[in-house]
């Protein structure tokens, strides 16, 4: 992420991890144990191997994994100064031409691949006005904002091409007007409900598998921030008008993190919240990259664990093995054949990793 000093709450998080996790992350701090259970079926995020003929690339600090409406996947191959276009198998489709460490990727209903690199540029390529043949592509100025501003995250909505966009240096969420080609306030800076401290990573509920904004009966947006209150925060506005208001838990009107935060222990970890994904079934995932982890969430703001209760859903660790990670800075998902597939932008790794959500059988043996 951008060089500047980052304000954090420490705080402790109770996580239950499967089987097949690793260590905590970071510095050590003690798991709770799951239910015993003689027999049952468990699900959990499995590693989903690439085929052999796939990612036959060089990534350079990926920060970013976008899965895209024509449902091809798009990584901000940061280190290299590009975006590569890969199909659901992860073969190469095409290279974009340079541009900047782009950070961050999203699309809009028009198809256009929007790109933001930590400037104060949204940057868009035209892929249906180029076959999507993005090496071929040029790499369009879509909107400028204030001079101060840093884009880190964008996130499309709507039928009409607009966007939200993350911009940490002014702690707002902005939101793209077709109407008039401008960028209008959305949230400000602050430290309560409704507001944004040092904003990361964005996701609105325009997803391949279908707009849920039409499940909620309203628009919205989930956000991550790293700044002084720190938290993972899901707002909605009826029209994308505000004032917003959280949804996810709406009996205590609080984010995400606080419902884990306990200063009576002793948080080890600063967790750095840098990106957020959301299926059809309104689960909700969180990458860490100080935790170097995946958070699984249920729409209500609650750790998702497996259909019998028991194994929380959440996984990481600090490495480079099957569910290890390093400064991971990009998630995404999506549904490929019927399996529900999780992708993460390993940076540290220079990786793609891919999991899909396995149920097995445990005999207790």
């Amino acid at each position: 992420m951008l060089c500047m000093k980052l304000l954090r709450v420490k705080f402790a998080l109770s996580l239950c991890v499967c089987s097949a996790v690793l260590t905590a992350c970071g510095e050590k701090f003690d798991l709770p144990t799951p239910p015993d259970e003689s027999s049952t079926t468990r699900e959990q995020f499995l590693l989903f191997q690439w085929g052999a003929d796939a990612l036959q690339i060089d990534l350079n600090a990926p920060e970013d994994i976008f899965t895209g409406l024509d449902r091809l996947l798009y990584v901000a191959d940061t280190g290299n100064d590009r975006v590569v276009m890969l199909d659901k198998a992860g073969r190469v489709q095409g290279v974009s031409p340079e541009i900047d460490h782009p950070k961050a990727l999203g699309q809009d209903s028009q198809l256009n691949l929007l790109i933001v690199n930590g400037s104060n540029i949204v940057f868009r390529i035209d892929l249906v006005a180029i076959n999507h043949l993005i090496g071929q592509a040029p790499i369009d100025t879509l909107v400028i904002g204030s001079n101060t501003s840093s884009f880190t995250g964008v996130g499309a909505f709507g039928d009409n091409g607009e966007f939200y966009v993350t911009d940490m240096a002014n702690n707002r969420v902005w939101r793209f007007d077709q109407t008039d080609q401008s960028l209008k306030p959305v949230i400000f800076s602050g430290t309560g409900v409704g507001t944004a401290n040092q904003p990361t990573g964005i996701t609105s509920f325009l997803i391949p598998t279908g707009n849920i904004s039409s499940i909620l009966g309203q628009q919205g947006f989930i956000f991550t921030q790293i700044g002084q209150v720190f938290k993972l925060q899901w707002l909605s506005g009826g029209n994308v008008q505000p004032p917003f208001s959280p949804v996810i838990s709406p009996s205590d009107n609080v984010d995400f993190f606080n419902h884990f935060k306990d200063d009576s222990r002793d948080g080890d970890v600063d967790y750095m919240p840098e990106d957020v994904a959301v299926d059809n079934s309104q689960r909700i995932y969180v990458i860490d990259s100080q935790a170097d982890s995946v958070f699984v969430f249920n729409r209500n703001g609650e750790f998702l664990r497996d259909r019998n209760q028991i194994s929380i859903l959440s996984f990481g660790g600090t490495g480079s093995g099957d569910k290890e990670f390093r400064s991971p800075k990009g998630i995404a998902f999506l549904d490929v054949d019927d399996d529900q597939v999780l992708y993460v932008a390993d940076t540290g790794n220079n990786r793609i990793v891919r999991f899909k959500l396995s149920s097995e059988f445990d005999s207790g043996i």
